[in-house]
């Protein structure tokens, strides 16, 4: 699959902006949809790079899909979080007693996203390393974390610990991928709400 070209096609498939903010209010089952749709990519996805003979390739390149799986993850869980909050939001604004926005809970009990944000932004000053994360789509998928999260918090929240690593790390990831880099500059400012995020 990987020699017929098939890898940037499954990127699109994956990373087509159907969990981001700004579009219309899915369904739940909508949603299951989307993320069934994602996880059966990130499964082939895994498979290709899991059937690679270059050794050396293989490594490297399973061990960033490691990382950016995980990252894909906690996107997924923030876009769950924001269709429950735009669902139930009415209700949520009236509640006498304040309660905890979900999405503080996923950045809570994701400390393990910010090891791997650190260990992409690592990475990618590495030329062999940058060239499997953009082959594998390292570039949407850390812009997806950053714009989801960015459009889910709330202002008590912005001081946590976790999201401000959350955004330095994410911002310095899309900085490097994107230096010198036009075709990635273009497909970071076509994602939507990444205009609205860095204002």
């Amino acid at each position: 699959m990987r020699q017929d070209g098939y890898l940037p096609s499954m990127l699109r498939l994956l990373h087509d902006g159907s969990i981001l903010p700004g579009g219309a209010n899915p369904t739940p089952e909508e949603v299951k949809l989307r993320l069934e749709i994602r996880s059966k990519t990130s499964q082939a996805l895994t498979n290709i790079v899991s059937s690679n003979t270059d050794g050396d390739q293989k490594r490297i390149e399973s061990h960033v899909l490691r990382h950016l799986e995980m990252i894909r993850r906690v996107s997924e869980d923030l876009f769950e979080s924001l269709v429950e909050k735009n669902h139930t939001g009415a209700s949520s604004e009236s509640a006498e007693s304040p309660t905890r926005h979900p999405v503080a809970e996923t950045l809570k009990n994701a400390e393990s996203i910010i090891h791997s944000l650190r260990e992409i932004m690592e990475l990618v000053n590495y030329k062999v390393q940058r060239l499997a994360i953009n082959e594998l789509g390292g570039l949407f998928c850390v812009a997806e974390i950053l714009i989801l999260h960015c459009s889910s918090k709330h202002d008590e929240e912005a001081q946590e610990e976790t999201g401000s690593r959350l955004r330095q790390y994410s911002g310095r990831i899309l900085t490097n991928l994107t230096y010198a880099d036009n075709l990635n500059k273009v497909l970071l400012m076509n994602m939507r709400g990444l205009l609205e995020t860095v204002r």
